[in-house]
């Protein structure tokens, strides 16, 4: 099949390859999402995010500034639980409205060191 469609986008040339990325690109089928933007400090690079207790990923340190993106279905309470060996758990309740972008930032103050 895929030989196949190589060769019916060669013959029907860019506009049906158009066609089938602003389809792709439409998400017609997707559910609506929020996706949320994490922005911590360096101390929490490598942490994980987990999302209603499920694992979703962690930070990574990108431009001095510990990041991660996760996506939420808007219009629903979400729990976003940051982890980190030797750090106290994080956890944030969110909803958001509106299937966009958010950001969700986390401050120093907040990350408190395990005894």
């Amino acid at each position: 099949m895929r030989a196949t469609l190589v060769t019916e986008s060669r013959r029907l040339g860019l506009p049906i390859v158009l066609l089938l990325a602003i389809t792709l690109i439409s998400g017609s089928g997707c559910e609506d999402v929020a996706k949320v933007k994490i922005m911590a400090p360096t101390a929490l690079a490598g942490a994980l995010i987990n999302v209603d207790g499920q694992p979703w990923g962690e930070l990574t340190l990108r431009q001095g500034i510990a990041t991660g993106v996760i996506a939420v279905s808007p219009q629903t309470k979400h729990t976003i639980t940051i982890e980190k060996p030797g750090v106290e758990p994080i956890t944030k309740i969110v909803e958001y409205e509106q299937s966009r972008a958010y950001e969700l930032r986390i401050s120093a103050e907040e990350i408190v060191i395990k005894r």
